[in-house]
């Protein structure tokens, strides 16, 4: 007899006090949510809904995710330290068990499948800048360009970098940057080598498929000032501008990784300086 499969939930909270990730393990059965929680040496089912933000990082329903390999991952258990998720020795059930940092236990490795960004709720404003040139943005044109001067409309100039979470391997730190203008939310959005302006609001939760508003933000070369941010659908290809375009628009370009492109370097300046 064919049993369904639970699709789980990873929430993930803004670590306070510790350096590993504080997140709580949910699922829907029959439109009822359930929060896997530590009770005594067992680990069992809650029906409760999670809080939007935790006072404390040690609590029943929370976990302290650690990378462990590529593949995987290991839960601690924050009320019990040291006891981590596994599976039983039939395989059959979630347990809790001791976690021996000498010996290799794959009972306790779990794998996500299904891999996600998650918004962190961490949102800084920026100026985006090449040398002197600020980042502009025409929603009414759906494009962005570099322009010599500031203009008078400051929320033409102010782009919110919002970081995500990504389970598994990445390439850099995930961001999606927006902006706000006439009351209005716009993504940057990657569509081969353009980068346009999208009106959306900022997803909590998106799939690796549909990842055009995702870039990773990275050093823009070891030792020197500003970043390069490498679309995640267009592996290679980051922000730029082509020096013969007098508009100077916001594009993709292909990054070989081997000579120093400056005009994929970009400056961040927070609005206050």
């Amino acid at each position: 007899m064919a049993t369904d499969i639970t699709m789980f939930s990873l929430h993930i909270y803004k670590a306070v006090h510790v350096e590993d990730l504080p997140v709580a393990i949910s699922c829907e059965i029959d439109d009822t949510s359930y929060v896997l929680c530590v009770e005594n040496n067992s680990v069992i089912y809650k029906k409760m809904k999670l809080p939007e933000s935790i006072s404390s990082e040690t609590s029943e329903f929370i976990f302290y995710q650690k990378n462990c390999c590529l593949e995987a991952q290991i839960f601690e258990s924050s009320i019990k330290m040291g006891f981590y998720l596994a599976s039983s020795e039939d395989g059959r059930n979630l347990i809790l068990k001791p976690y021996d940092i000498h010996a290799f236990d794959e009972t306790t490795l779990i794998s996500i499948v299904e891999r996600v960004f998650v918004y962190t709720g961490e949102s800084t404003p920026y100026y985006f800048k090449n040398y002197d040139n600020f980042l502009v943005a025409h929603p009414e044109k759906c494009y962005l360009t570099f322009e010599s001067e500031k203009p008078p409309e400051e929320e033409n100039v102010v782009f919110y970098e919002n970081t995500y979470f990504e389970y598994g391997p990445g390439r850099g730190l995930p961001v999606i940057i927006s902006c706000t203008m006439n009351e209005k939310n716009y993504l940057l959005c990657a569509r081969s080598t353009c980068v346009f302006l999208k009106e959306k609001k900022l997803p909590k939760k998106i799939n690796p498929k549909t990842s055009k508003f995702i870039f990773y933000k990275k050093n823009f070369s070891p030792g020197a000032s500003g970043f390069c941010f490498d679309s995640s659908m267009n592996e290679c290809y980051c922000f730029a501008w082509d020096e013969s375009d007098p508009k100077k628009h916001l594009i993709l370009k292909y990054n070989s990784g081997e000579d120093t492109d400056e005009t994929m370097r970009i400056i961040q300046t927070t609005p206050d300086k």
